[in-house]
């Protein structure tokens, strides 16, 4: 429940902050948050469209 109440207190503020954003940079904040760790690797470059690894 706690959890459910911070993401509703901030959500404004980081759509707000994410609105400025490039897609490689938005593509590269899911990648962190899908725990990925290789970020140049040719799956994940792949997988969430990053450009050339």
């Amino acid at each position: 429940m706690r959890t459910r109440q911070l993401i509703d207190t901030d959500m404004p503020m980081c759509m707000n902050d994410t609105e400025n954003l490039t897609a490689v940079q938005t593509a590269m904040l899911r990648v962190v948050a899908n725990g990925e760790y290789r970020f140049n690797s040719i799956p994940v470059v792949r997988k969430y469209e990053l450009g050339s690894a």
